[in-house]
């Protein structure tokens, strides 16, 4: 199975949702799944996390698209909106962390769009 994960952001200070993603990613690798990450290149609150662009996680096993933020209170990334729309299609599920940022919400419109299954996982928002 082919597995999307989007995420806010990777920067290890973000907490609880950066922490179960890796430690998700890695089971669902070693269960024999294809994984990618797509997330911003955002550190919150400090700025920039990583260059855009690609890159893998510590391990190197799991693709990471990091895309570069043009509005940081809301972490809206156009090049994350355009790497989501084209690569959508090519995963089974998509898995979608968070709620109230342009990247979790940009992802579950572009999956309900595309007709790709996806859920929603709503770290520390409750």
């Amino acid at each position: 199975m082919r597995v999307l994960h989007v995420v806010e952001m990777l920067a290890p200070r973000y907490g609880g949702p950066v922490t179960v993603l890796r430690a998700l990613v890695r089971a669902q690798q070693l269960a024999g799944h294809e994984v990618e990450v797509a997330t911003t290149q955002a550190d919150y609150p400090r700025g920039v996390y990583h260059e855009p662009g690609w890159d893998t996680l510590a391990d190197g096993a799991v693709h990471v698209y990091y895309g570069a933020v043009q509005f940081a209170p809301l972490r809206v990334s156009l090049d994350l909106a355009r790497h989501l729309r084209r690569a959508m299609r090519a995963f089974d599920i998509v898995h979608v962390h968070g709620l109230y940022r342009f990247p979790p919400t940009y992802a579950a419109y572009q999956a309900r769009k595309q007709g790709v299954p996806y859920i929603i996982r709503p770290h520390g928002s409750l």
